[in-house]
C-alpha cells in the first residue's frame, strides 16, 4: 500500500475557475498483484529477481509543469555542473509565468532533459481511454516537434491506474514518475529510503513526496543521507523555486542554491551521484543529427514530417530519400509523405510518426488513416520480447513479433490482453486480427497462449488450455455454455473454475475439465 499526496493546488493558466486545495489529501493506493492461474499439471514457475542497491547512489532533480522561474533554478544547476529533467504541460508554454520554447531549448543546450506532462495536466484517472491517450501522446508528440528527444513521463498528481500505464507505455515512454512512494518527512515511514535501478516497474517509479514549502535544508539533506545508507535511485520533484507564488509548492531560491551547492560537494566523495532520468535509467541521449541538405533533383521536407524523418538520421537513416513530396488533404487535415524505407503520417491531433515494412502494411490493410485505426501516436517502438515491435494509433495498438506477424488489438480485448502484460504474460502476441460477427455481436481473437472473446453482454474473457478445449468441444459460444463471464479462478480443491453465461467448467490436475451447466 502505497501514499499518495494529490497537489491539487497545481494549476494552468486556464484553471481560474479551480478550487484550491491548501492541504491535499493523503491517498492510499491498493496495488492488486494478479498472479497467472495453472491449467496444466505441469506448474509454471516464476523466479522473482531481488533488487540490489546500487554501489552509488543517484539523485535526480525533477521540475515539473514548466513554472518560469526554472529557468533560474536550472541556471543555478549549471554553475555548480548538475543536470535536472524538465516535465512540461506543454499548452502551458509561452503563456505568462511559464518558460518559453526558447527557454527550454536553453534548458536543453545545457546537458537536461526535457520529459512529458500531458498537454493540460488533467488527473488522467478521470478522463476516457482516448482522452488520457490524446493528452500523453499529444504532449509527447508537440515535445518532440520542437527538436526535444523524450523518452520519460511524469503523471499530474501522480494519479495513475493500469489504464494509464497501458496508455504511457503506448505512447513510447520508457518510464512514468509516481510519489510518496518513498520515505518523505512528513509521511510513508515505512517506505524504501529510495528506489531500485533498474525499477520493478518503471510505468510507476517510486519517489518521495513533492518538494514543498514545508520542507527544510535538513529534510533534503536527509534525504539524499538516507538514501546513501542503502544505495539506489532517489527523484526529487520541485514546482516553484520562487517567493511569492504557489505557496504550496514553493521553496525560495535561497534553500534551493543552499542545497545544491551541498549536494554538488556530496558528489565528489563518490558515493552519490546527480544525474537525469534518462541517464539514471541509462537510455541515449544523444540529440539527432542536424538535416542535410536536400538531394539534388530530389524531394523537399519541411515541418513537422522534416523534423520526424531528421530525427530518424535523414537519408541516412531507416528511412532513406523521399520518394515524393509532403501530400496534404487527409482525413482531419493530416498529410503524409513516402520514403524509400516507409512512410510519415501526419495530423494536427497526433504530430508526425512514422510507419513501415509489416505494421504499415497491416495498417493499410485497413485503410491507413481512415479505417478505425486511425492515425500513428508513435513511431513503431521495437526491442520487445522475442525481438516484436508495437505502434499505437488513435484506434487501437499494432503488435508484430516474427513468429507471429502483424496484428491488431483495440478496445475491450486489448484492455484484456493488457491485463495480463501483454507479449510478455502468457498470452503472448496476438496471432489474428480481432474477428466480429459472432453470436450476438460478439468477437473474438486469438492469440499465442489463448483466446479473448468479448460480447455486449459479458465483456472480455480469456479463456485457455483444458477449459477452452472443453468449451470448445460444446461449440464455443453458439452451445448450451455461451461466453465466458469470469476469468479463470482458483476454487475447491486445488481446482481451476471459469463462469459462463449456461454453466461452468471446472479442472483439476486429477480429473481434468468437467462441465456443469445450468
Amino acid at each position: 500500500m502505497r501514499s499518495l499526496d494529490q497537489r491539487f493546488g497545481k494549476q494552468g493558466p486556464r484553471a481560474a475557475g479551480f478550487r484550491r486545495i491548501n492541504k491535499p489529501k493523503k491517498y492510499k493506493r491498493i496495488v492488486a498483484v494478479l498472479g497467472a492461474l495453472l491449467l496444466t499439471a505441469g506448474a509454471l514457475s516464476g523466479v522473482a529477481v531481488p533488487a540490489r542497491a546500487a554501489a552509488t547512489t543517484i539523485v535526480s532533480l525533477t521540475f515539473d509543469d514548466g513554472n518560469g522561474n526554472q529557468l533560474a533554478a536550472e541556471q543555478v544547476l549549471k554553475a555548480h555542473g548538475l543536470v535536472g529533467t524538465f516535465f512540461i504541460t506543454t499548452s502551458w508554454i509561452g503563456t505568462p509565468g511559464y518558460l518559453t520554447q526558447a527557454d527550454l531549448h536553453t534548458i536543453a543546450g545545457d546537458g537536461n532533459e526535457i520529459g512529458g506532462h500531458t498537454v493540460t495536466h488533467p488527473d488522467l484517472t478521470t478522463l476516457t481511454a482516448a482522452a488520457a491517450s490524446a493528452e500523453i501522446c499529444n504532449g509527447k508528440s508537440t515535445l518532440e516537434s520542437w527538436g526535444f528527444q523524450v523518452n520519460n513521463f511524469a503523471y499530474p498528481f501522480a494519479a495513475e491506474n493500469a489504464s494509464v500505464q497501458a496508455d504511457v507505455k503506448s505512447c513510447g515512454f520508457a518510464s512514468a514518475r509516481g510519489l510518496g512512494d518513498i520515505r518523505s518527512p512528513a509521511s510513508c515511514p515505512s517506505c524504501p529510503f529510495a528506489e531500485t535501478l533498474p525499477p520493478a516497474n518503471p510505468l510507476v517509479t517510486k519517489a518521495p513526496d513533492e518538494v514543498d514549502s514545508t520542507w527544510t535544508l535538513q529534510n533534503l539533506e536527509d534525504l539524499v543521507t538516507n538514501a546513501e545508507s542503502t544505495g539506489g535511485w532517489l527523484e526529487l520533484t520541485f514546482h516553484h523555486i520562487a517567493v511569492g507564488t504557489d505557496p504550496t509548492l514553493t521553496i525560495s531560491p535561497t534553500l534551493f542554491d543552499t542545497f545544491v551547492t551541498w549536494l554538488a560537494a556530496r558528489t565528489a566523495n563518490g558515493t552519490t551521484s546527480v544525474r537525469t532520468v534518462a541517464q539514471a535509467l541509462g537510455q541515449s541521449t544523444t540529440p539527432p543529427p542536424p538535416p542535410p541538405p536536400p538531394p539534388a533533383g530530389g524531394h523537399t521536407t519541411g515541418g513537422a514530417i522534416g523534423a520526424a524523418w531528421t530525427a530518424q538520421g535523414a537519408q541516412n537513416g531507416p528511412l532513406g530519400l523521399p520518394v515524393t513530396d509532403e501530400i496534404t488533404g487527409l482525413k482531419n487535415g493530416g498529410a503524409y509523405q513516402a520514403f524509400q524505407g516507409g512512410q510519415i503520417h501526419w495530423s494536427p491531433a497526433t504530430g508526425a510518426h512514422i510507419t513501415r515494412a509489416a505494421i504499415d502494411a497491416a495498417w493499410a490493410s485497413q485503410g491507413w488513416e481512415n479505417g478505425y485505426l486511425g492515425y500513428p501516436m508513435t513511431n513503431e517502438i521495437t526491442g520487445l520480447k522475442n525481438g516484436g515491435a508495437y505502434q499505437a494509433f488513435q484506434g487501437g495498438q499494432l503488435h508484430w513479433s516474427p513468429a507471429t506477424g502483424a496484428h491488431i488489438t483495440r478496445a475491450a480485448i486489448d484492455a484484456a490482453w493488457a491485463s495480463q502484460g501483454w507479449e510478455n504474460g502468457y498470452l503472448g502476441y496476438p496471432m489474428t486480427n480481432e474477428i466480429t460477427g459472432l453470436k450476438n455481436g460478439g468477437a473474438y481473437q486469438a492469440f499465442q497462449g489463448g483466446q479473448i472473446h468479448w460480447s455486449p453482454a459479458t465483456g472480455a474473457h480469456i479463456t485457455r488450455a483444458a477449459i477452452d478445449a472443453a468449451w470448445a468441444s460444446q461449440g464455443w459460444e453458439n452451445g448450451r455454455l455461451g461466453y465466458p463471464t469470469s476469468e479463470e479462478y482458483a476454487s475447491a480443491g486445488g481446482s481451476i473454475t471459469q463462469n459462463y453465461q449456461g454453466g461452468l467448467i471446472t479442472w483439476s490436475p486429477t480429473r481434468g475439465a468437467t462441465i456443469i451447466a445450468n
